[in-house]
């Protein structure tokens, strides 16, 4: 299955996009609709893990067991013994293509990081406001130079879902994306 067959399957809902960062940790995320990514799926059961760690990576285990409706990724295997009945594996290019319907030369997953990647599926699946949670750019993994990269990255992205996006950790350097509260998220629907 392609990511492009999902579009839209979420419109109207809204949704966390929960990186590792430190401002990630002790948050109930069982109340909104998530978009974990890597090992940021440890913080509760998400519905949607990003993974953009290769096949080998132990994160794997940590996704697996965390058993989740949905892992976008770019390893195209799906026959993966240990994988959870309740996971698709989809094979990923450049999201930002299928956000912009066309191809954006020199962009790729190399340069993203998965909260990135995260964020621009949660824009092609439709969820209307997308609250980003531990994308904190931290000093001890970027330096001045890495934050204001990942900065104009993001400011890109912003501009596919324009009010779409609001940074929910206060102490992050990301500043392409504007600081945001909780009470602007909807709350997941109550199972049926």
């Amino acid at each position: 299955m392609k990511l492009e067959d999902l579009r839209g399957w979420m419109t109207g809902e809204d949704c966390l996009v929960v990186a590792p960062g430190p401002s990630s940790r002790d948050h109930d995320y069982t109340q909104h609709w998530t978009v974990c990514c890597n090992r940021a799926c440890v913080y509760g059961e998400p519905d949607i893990v990003v993974c953009m760690e290769p096949a080998r990576d132990p994160v794997w285990e940590v996704i697996h067991a965390s058993a989740p409706y949905v892992v976008i990724s770019h390893q195209p295997d799906t026959t993966n013994p240990r994988q959870h009945n309740r996971v698709v594996h989809m094979a990923c290019p450049d999201v930002l293509q299928w956000l912009k319907n066309e191809p954006i030369p020199g962009e790729t997953l190399a340069w993203a990081s998965s909260a990135f990647y995260g964020a621009a599926a949660a824009c092609l699946l439709g969820f209307g406001k997308i609250g980003l949670i531990g994308v904190d750019l931290s000093a001890e993994r970027y330096t001045a130079s890495s934050v204001a990269a990942a900065n104009a990255r993001w400011q890109r992205l912003a501009q596919h879902a324009p009010d779409r996006m609001v940074n929910l950790s206060p102490e992050s350097q990301l500043t392409a994306i504007p600081q945001g509260k909780w009470e602007q998220l909807k709350a997941k629907p109550a199972p049926s």
